[in-house]
């Protein structure tokens, strides 16, 4: 609904008035090249089951989910879906079974990748690309599945779990909410993902290893059973039930004895490739004194926003308001196509502001449209800063827009002045959304699914922002920088300062390292180079008002590891540097790098640790002989007398009916083990040649329709240049009318030649008429070139309707010849009174261009635009029709 609707710039769906398609999962059919959003009108290979193994060791997990689905297709088919993940996470690894065969995915550039796809298509073999849509989607094609066979899909990804508390978040995403699309962003493939979106076996095992004893598991989301392993460190989670509609996104809660203790690790290259990388992360714990705030809810009306999410979005702001110091300013933005603002800027804190609000409050409803945050983003922007007061902004969202990056961009032109919070509400928030404002906006973000309880999550926000943050943090990683190389002489006409980052013999993820916060948890990577030294310490430090603030970390030999999990969270997290332009190519440096050198260093970060990124994605391709021969061509038979024509090469791609020509040339025939096909679809194929014969009758009525008004416009558009002409040459001197009206009237013949024309001798240009030596017929009424479905050309402006009263009234069907047919002598009366007015012939001309020209822009030129829409559709349809003719023709002989 929000992409079909939103997408043309419409008012958003109202989710309480109109039913949402009935969406199921499954890996959708779609034709070759197919490049657009899916609906429950496709066909597809429907889940059977999926299967989820996850790896939980501390702060990282490792997730794998196997989704089986079953062809069954008689031929070859090409399949899309997309699926959500979390918006940290880096997807390392991707294959596909079909069958008994197994295809593994590399990492190649994005376009490369397409490319190759595309050819393994047309060559007929199976292949698979499995591409970032935006950092929290990614969409897989399958092409080529060779018929009634199993698929088995598996992906795998590895991500940071958030702290809650003095508990772990481990989160499955399991649908792609419908995301708004405002007017020049591009729309997010929706619906449910093959993770979820039914009622389908689901799998789950989590297996949790902790570094201190497990005091509980539970879920606000689903039902789920714990199991202690060897230690009271290790625990087996699954799913209570497996079978059940899977609608909202899994959460488990994972509650330690000592949670959240600093540690660092240092992972070694399972590979053996020697790359080493280090990760270290802590959650402190810091009570500071409170600072003067100027406080701004910015709070989502949208249509999405309906039900349960807007009744959590009023107890949160609810929460918020009655938590408020009474020192503080305050405000509320609520937005959705359009904003409203409480008060024109921030208003102190008193029982009446704050009476004032929580009524506001109380009536809050999703009814403003669409998502458009861009709006009050900028509005808050213009407000003026409360001085003696910092500005902290909590935005409240489902975060079910599709312009993210526009958004975050937005938020980080903002930091300077302002502090970002977000609150993600209700299931199927955009992470990606939330997470980004808070990132750019270097605050906090929080997750309240639907039927959570709210209420720490909001205090422990509030308190983060009332409190000043921990910044300006930076991180001795314990590795000596490299010694510089080459001479060491300072000579007035050689000399060059080293630069300090060469001699850097590590890579710190994230490159600028964020606040800290109270109850958050800080992470940061660093890859380090072949020749460091292994670091025996780390160091972190921070500013705050008291001072800087320090913690020493030991590296100790328990917590040297072998694997590629680091490695890959910390290219992860250089590679969103990148896309955000925060990354070591952009800060330190004289000039800002251009769009190929960062795309260079992503594709180059995605292809060595094997990760999907903006600019790289997987490709697998079955070396194996082709899943289909690729189709080869015919000869058309004659056409039978009944009309009926043959089967083309695509209809048989389709079916799995296998055309071919016999050895001695002597016409068409199957081979013998694809007749039984034959004989399934010869009911089918007689309901297509129905329903094609039925498609082209009528869509001949419409081309015709669309031919009758075609030539009533272009009668008009003469008319209309002939009394133009007529004027100009009484007038003298406005000769801007003549010009303009020269231009409508030819565009407008050019265009009736131009649908006439493609219809001429099979879509050959048609010979000119020979001229006429009587008089043209007058044309008729305007209303005759308008269906009921079309829309009527625009009245003027009222200021500018007296004087084109002449010029866009429609002729009367009087029989009279087109010469002598301009006779409207009151309205030019009229229009040369009004110029007799006139002082000069400057005035006179501008006074003719601009009625003219805005009846040209808002009537005429709306309806050229129109008719060129028309003459496109003309084309694809006749293009249609002739395909359909040759199908019909061919299907004859096929069956004959």
């Amino acid at each position: 609904c929000a992409l079909q609707i939103n997408k043309k710039g419409k008012r958003p769906c109202d989710r309480n008035k109109m039913k949402l398609p009935n969406f199921h999962a499954g890996l959708y059919i779609v034709d070759p090249g197919f490049d657009g959003p899916v609906d429950s009108t496709f066909p597809s290979l429907p889940l059977q089951s999926v299967d989820v193994e996850a790896k939980l060791v501390d702060v990282a997990v490792e997730v794998t989910i196997t989704q089986r689905f079953i062809s069954g297709s008689a031929a070859p088919v090409e399949t899309i879906f997309a699926f959500p993940v979390d918006e940290g996470a880096a997807v390392c690894a991707f294959e596909a079974q079909i069958g008994s065969r197994t295809i593994v995915g590399l990492v190649k550039e994005k376009i490369e990748a397409q490319m190759e796809y595309d050819a393994a298509i047309r060559q007929g073999k199976t292949a698979s690309l499995l591409s970032e849509v935006k950092a929290d989607v990614f969409q897989l094609r399958l092409g080529n599945i060779p018929p009634l066979q199993t698929v088995l899909v598996r992906t795998t990804y590895v991500t940071e779990v958030k702290a809650e508390g003095d508990a772990v978040r481990f989160l499955l995403p399991t649908t792609v909410a419908p995301r708004y699309t405002p007017a020049g962003s591009e729309a997010v493939p929706s619906g449910p993902s093959a993770v979820a979106g039914g009622e389908w076996g689901l799998q789950l095992t989590l297996e949790a290893e902790m570094q201190s004893p497990i005091l509980s598991v539970t879920s606000p989301s689903h039902a789920v059973t714990s199991k202690t392993g060897e230690s009271a460190s290790i625990a087996t989670i699954t799913l209570t039930d497996g079978r059940m509609v899977f609608d909202k996104d899994i959460t488990i809660l994972v509650r330690t004895a000592d949670p959240h203790q600093p540690r660092v690790c240092i992972e070694e290259d399972a590979g053996g490739s020697g790359a080493r990388a280090a990760m270290v992360t802590l959650c402190p714990n810091i009570e500071l004194d409170d600072k003067r705030c100027e406080v701004v809810f910015i709070v989502d009306r949208s249509g999405s926003m309906a039900g349960s999410q807007i009744t959590q979005a009023r107890s949160a702001l609810q929460l918020f308001l009655r938590s408020l110091p009474a020192t503080s300013y305050f405000n509320i933005i609520g937005f959705g196509s359009r904003h409203e603002v409480l008060w024109p800027q921030s208003v102190q804190y008193s029982p009446e502001t704050l009476a004032t609000a929580s009524r506001h409050a109380e009536t809050l409803q999703a009814n403003l449209g669409g998502t458009e945050l861009l709006r009050p983003l900028a509005a808050l922007a213009a407000m003026p800063l409360v001085p003696g007061h910092s500005r902290q902004v909590f935005v409240l969202t489902d975060g079910q827009v599709s312009n993210t990056e526009d958004v975050v961009a937005n938020v980080q032109a903002q930091a300077a002045t302002a502090r970002y919070f977000a609150l993600g509400i209700g299931n199927g928030v955009s992470h990606h959304l939330v997470e980004g404002i808070a990132r750019a906006g270097k605050g906090t973000a929080q997750f309240v699914a639907a039927n959570e309880r709210l209420e720490a999550k909001v205090i422990g926000q509030l308190k983060a922002a009332l409190q000043p943050a921990l910044t300006d943090v930076t991180i001795d990683w314990g590795i000596p920088p490299a010694a510089e190389v080459g001479t060491t002489v300072k000579s007035l006409l050689g000399y060059k300062k080293p630069d300090p980052s060469t001699l850097l013999r590590y890579t710190q993820a994230p490159f600028v390292l964020p606040p800290v916060f109270s109850g958050s948890k800080f992470t940061a990577f660093a890859l380090l180079a072949p020749d460091a030294p292994l670091p025996t310490q780390v160091t972190v430090t921070a500013q705050s008002p008291d001072g800087p603030l320090e913690v020493t970390l030991p590296v100790l030999a328990a917590e040297v590891y072998h694997g590629n999990i680091v490695h890959r969270l910390a290219a992860r997290t250089l590679i969103r540097d990148l896309e955000e332009s925060v990354s070591y190519l952009h800060r330190g440096r004289s000039r800002a790098p251009t769009d190929a050198e960062v795309k260079a260093e992503v594709v180059r970060l995605g292809t060595t640790y094997n990760l999907a990124s903006k600019h790289t994605s997987f490709l697998a391709v079955d070396p194996a002989a082709p899943a289909v021969a690729p189709p080869r061509m015919m000869p058309a038979p004659p056409a039978p007398d009944t009309g009926m024509k043959g089967l083309t090469s695509s209809w048989f791609a389709r079916t799995g009916a296998a055309a071919t020509l016999s050895a001695d040339g002597g016409g068409f025939r199957y081979d013998e083990n694809q007749n039984r096909w034959v004989s399934q679809d010869v009911e089918q194929v007689c309901n297509v040649m129905k329903q094609s014969i039925d498609q082209v009758l009528a869509r001949g009525e419409r081309l015709d329709n669309l031919m009758d008004r075609s030539e009533c416009l272009s009668n008009q558009a003469m008319s209309f240049q002939t009394r133009s002409s007529s004027l100009k040459h009484r007038m003298g001197v406005a000769s801007v009318v003549g010009n303009v009206a020269s231009g409508v009237g030819g565009a407008f013949s050019s265009l009736a030649s131009g649908v006439a024309g493609l219809f001429g001798g099979g879509g050959a240009s048609a010979a000119p008429p020979p001229p006429s030596t009587t008089a043209a017929p007058p044309p008729p009424p305007a209303s005759a070139c308008y269906d009921n479905a079309s829309r009527p050309t625009p009245k003027p402006a009222a200021s500018s309707r007296r004087r084109n009263a002449s010029l866009d009234r429609a002729p009367a069907p009087t029989g009279k010849p087109s010469s002598s047919w301009s006779n409207n002598e009151e309205d030019d009366d009229d229009l040369l009174g009004e110029l007799a007015d006139l002082e000069t012939a400057d005035e006179i001309s501008a006074t003719m261009s601009a009625p003219l020209g805005g009846a040209f822009d808002n009537g005429l030129g709306k309806e050229r635009e129109a008719m060129e829409q028309q003459d496109k559709e003309l084309q694809r349809m006749a293009e249609e029709a002739r395909e359909l003719n040759e199908l019909a023709r061919e299907m004859g002989g096929a069956l004959e």
